[in-house]
């Protein structure tokens, strides 16, 4: 790794290359002191230089400049003379041109770089002077009206289906956010979910949503009142969602903008504050009720008088926190399917745990964990609960993490043995679509198997389990009607397929009764938990017709430094097998002697 002399030497360099290439063509001006360059201290640069150059109309200054980690970091360009902002895409407020984003510089070829943004610039310009590229700001809607949002303002978090049309919405208005959903009852429950705090958190305002045909251009952002009316004017249905929420009794007003743009759907929100108009008398005048006894305004006339009347006009920046944003982007067509899932974790220890967060990451609509016991110190290092959840149930608290981390989902927890759940609440397990079981109790497993070979169960349950010291783990898939579990398990629950053996010696156990566990760390732990929730993910989405067996092997590496060796039949399956380190699928065959499913 160079050190900070030899990077600095570098970056010097790199510099003088860029200047000489940069004097020997044409537009160059002059170095620019350090002292302008450092004039910018949120950019960082360090060096610059003036170029000049005419796109089409006129001849245009540029600042080329380079921060301390140049050649490794991106060169940026200042137009010096830039038109009012958000004239044209693409400059920020400050003038910093915005090129390709998506570039990843070459640090041995410094000079290729600085021509490649130097003809990136050029071309922005000349289709910026040509307004050729005014779509640009509807493609990137969010961000410019991000950059064009009132002082002051808080984020909204918008819930809103993201799609048309237009339509009434509830608003809930905090000191630090706003959230916006599709009514009152959604929008309160996401709050409760997300805070933790079960109480009312106050109520949410009759908003509505209007959806445009398309974004509007900076030019049409809302600065008046009659601008707000346009803009309602332009969606379908807009005046008559507008006319149906606004009220006599509030002297603000706030909605949401809707819009497909090229990239996605995205979001704005406006807000309407009346102005406070006085007779001679010195009394306040409300002009919107006029020739009307108060509440008896015809709510289009209404309408058009809060939006013709004196007032003023705030944006703020909506952030998207609906599901399909969160999960996925709107690109991850798995959600849609997920979404709807009702999933249960048996067993919230160091596999279950993991895998009920990886499902809940992936979009599974509802997750209910059973698990009767608690959090101890001894489990905090390998467990996603840390030590705030010690003492307290398992199921309980990562329900609870879960309904805060994704507030738009179900998460339920019993503090309960399956035992306890089969004989109580049967329907709770019948109504699932998939069961995972990652207790590694063989007790557990084999009740649950019988369970689902005998009743009306889910199509899929997932048992996995681990290896001595997370060497190798194990994922089986059991499809309703097809070979069961106990096809490949003894009576006692010995497994017929072992990936590792060990040497004969005493379990390790902690000084008290019965208190045996596997020395083995998170990291290890990792690949059989990505295994589980793997193969938990494809029955869910179809993709696991018969029951599947999966098995990771770890590296021999770790096999070697826990003191085992790879099992004798297994190795002498497939020589390839000896190094380890892989992921392999097996079909789970049928054995024709199995006392469940024969």
């Amino acid at each position: 790794m160079p050190d900070a002399a030899a990077l600095a030497g570098r970056r010097e360099h790199a510099i003088s290359e860029v200047e000489r290439v940069l004097c020997t063509e044409g537009g160059f001006l002059r170095r620019l002191p350090n002292a302008d360059a450092e004039a910018m201290p949120r950019r960082g640069f360090v060096a610059g230089w003036e170029l000049s150059f005419r796109p089409v109309e006129r001849i245009r200054r540029l600042n080329l400049y380079v921060d301390s980690s140049f050649p490794f970091s991106v060169p940026r360009l200042l137009l010096v003379d830039p038109p009012p902002f958000l004239t044209w895409p693409h400059i920020e407020e400050d003038g910093v041109l915005c090129l390709d984003p998506r570039l990843t510089v070459d640090p041995s070829q410094p000079v290729g770089v600085v021509q490649y943004l130097l003809k990136s610039a050029h071309d922005l310009l000349v289709d910026s002077e040509l307004r050729k590229n005014q779509d640009d700001f509807r493609a990137e809607f969010q961000s410019y009206w991000y950059w064009k949002r009132s002082e002051g303002t808080v984020p909204v978090y918008s819930l809103l289906e993201p799609h048309g049309p237009s339509r009434k919405a509830s608003l809930w208005r905090g000191q630090g956010v706003w959230v916006a959903g599709e009514n009152e009852g959604a929008v309160l429950r996401w709050l409760r979910n997300w805070t933790g705090n079960q109480k009312e958190p106050g109520a949410a305002e009759a908003s509505c949503i209007l959806w445009l045909e398309r974004p509007p251009l900076p030019a049409e952002y809302s600065e008046r009142p009659t601008d707000v009316w346009k803009l309602a004017r332009s969606a379908a249905g807009g005046t008559e969602v507008l006319s149906e929420v606004v009220s006599e009794d509030r002297d603000s007003f706030a909605f949401i903008l809707g819009a497909t743009s090229a990239n996605g759907p995205c979001f704005g929100a406006v807000k309407l504050s009346s102005a406070v108009v006085r007779n001679v008398m010195g009394r306040d005048v409300n002009s919107t009720g006029k020739g009307f006894r108060r509440g008896h305004v015809p709510r289009p006339l209404l309408a058009q008088r809060m939006f013709n009347a004196p007032g003023q006009v705030s944006r703020s920046e909506v952030q998207r926190a609906d599901p399909s944003w969160i999960h996925g982007r709107d690109r991850d067509p798995r959600y849609e399917t997920l979404r709807t899932c009702r999933v249960a974790v048996v067993g919230c220890g160091a596999i279950g745990a993991p895998v009920a967060i990886q499902l809940a990451m992936a979009g599974v609509g509802a997750v209910l964990m059973i698990d009767p016991e608690v959090l101890k110190w001894s489990n905090v290092g390998r467990h996603p609960l840390g030590a705030g959840s010690v003492d307290k149930s398992k199921s309980s608290e990562l329900a609870k993490k879960l309904t805060s981390d994704f507030p738009h989902a179900v998460f339920e927890s019993r503090w309960q043995s399956l035992g306890e759940t089969l004989f109580k609440e049967p329907q709770i397990l019948q109504e699932r679509d998939l069961i995972v079981c990652a207790t590694g109790i063989w007790g557990v497993e084999s009740a649950m198997n019988a369970w689902q070979m005998s009743e009306n169960v889910p199509r899929h349950i997932v048992y996995s389990w681990m290896e001595p010291h997370a060497c190798a783990g194990h994922a089986v898939g059991i499809t309703k009607g097809g070979p069961c579990l106990q096809c490949h398990f003894s009576a006692v629950g010995d497994s017929d397929t072992k990936v590792t053996d060990w040497p004969e010696a005493a379990p390790t156990s902690e000084p008290a009764c019965g208190a045996i566990y596997q020395p083995y760390g998170p990291v290890e732990l990792s690949w059989i938990t990505a295994l589980a929730a793997g193969l938990a993910l494809d029955c869910l989405l179809g993709k696991i017709p018969k029951s599947t067996h999966r098995i990771w092997a770890g590296p021999r590496a770790l096999l070697d430094a826990a003191g085992g060796y790879w099992n004798r039949d297994w190795v002498a399956a497939r020589r390839e097998r000896e190094m380890g380190g892989f992921q392999e699928e097996l079909p789970w065959a049928g054995n024709a002697t199995c006392p469940i499913c024969s």
